[in-house]
């Protein structure tokens, strides 16, 4: 299938990478696979084993078919090595969009904050723009928090997302899904995507992953790759945003 739909479809539907369209929407039996791709790998880390799924696929949106690249992380603590209690694990996300130029993606009205809190390169191993994850047109820009968690801004329930836990008999998985569409405008998205406790702020470990499609060649999935901890960019990029929303989350 092509790649390109209509623009007066997308403008309607796309305020930027993270405006979701709704997970029961996106992620449905009746889902059109057109022979998709499939990346699984699983990580163990030292506090516990992470989980990474992506696939690019097509869904049935209003009347036409949507390219989206679908992801799902999990993330299921080692109750050896974490805190014996943490009532919620979640995800914080970093993302980084390219244009069909190779340039990060310039964001519109409503998101266009994001073009304010990106990572700039520099010596100390920080990466070009990147962005927390979040949807900027619910958020007070610069005069009351908002909160980095992926999940309070695309909780995505109905499809099985939900935050993780560490209890003395139960352990159970932190799921986040999502689906980056928008494809005839975009040509790359790469995440950082990083498990977090939210009674303490530490992070458990993270992981790397995305998809790229050129206007000429193959599309392809990035292979993921697991750390024991965020990355200077991630780090930088929580810091701005912070700075940027006031935010009373202390970066961990």
């Amino acid at each position: 299938m092509s790649r390109f739909f209509s623009v007066v479809a997308f403008a309607a539907t796309f305020m930027g990478f993270g405006t979701r369209a709704s997970a029961a929407e996106l992620f449905s039996e009746e889902m059109s696979t057109n022979k998709p791709v499939v990346l699984k790998q699983m990580f163990e880390l030292p506090k516990g084993i992470f989980t990474v799924e992506s696939k690019w696929t097509t869904v049935q949106q209003t009347s036409s078919e949507t390219d989206v690249l679908f992801g799902k992380v999990s993330f299921k603590a080692n109750p050896k090595a974490v805190a014996s209690h943490c009532q919620s694990i979640s995800f914080i996300q970093t993302a980084r969009i390219q244009d069909n130029k190779g340039r990060d993606f310039q964001w519109p009205s409503g998101q266009s904050v994001r073009n304010e809190i990106r990572t700039q390169r520099d010596s100390q191993g920080v990466e070009q723009g990147y962005f927390i994850d979040h949807d900027a047109v619910n958020c007070d820009d610069g005069r009351s928090s908002c909160s980095p968690f992926f999940r309070d801004h695309w909780p995505n329930s109905d499809v099985g997302s939900q935050d993780g836990s560490v209890g003395e008999r139960k352990v159970k998985a932190a799921v986040l899904m999502d689906f980056p569409y928008g494809w005839e405008l975009i040509a790359s998205a790469a995440l950082e995507t990083c498990a977090v406790c939210r009674d303490s702020n530490e992070v458990y470990g993270c992981v790397t992953w995305g998809g790229t499609w050129p206007l000429t060649g193959e599309r392809y999935l990035h292979d993921p790759v697991a750390s024991e901890s965020q990355s200077k960019t991630f780090a930088k990029a929580l810091s701005m945003f912070e700075a940027h929303y006031k935010s009373k989350f202390q970066s961990p």
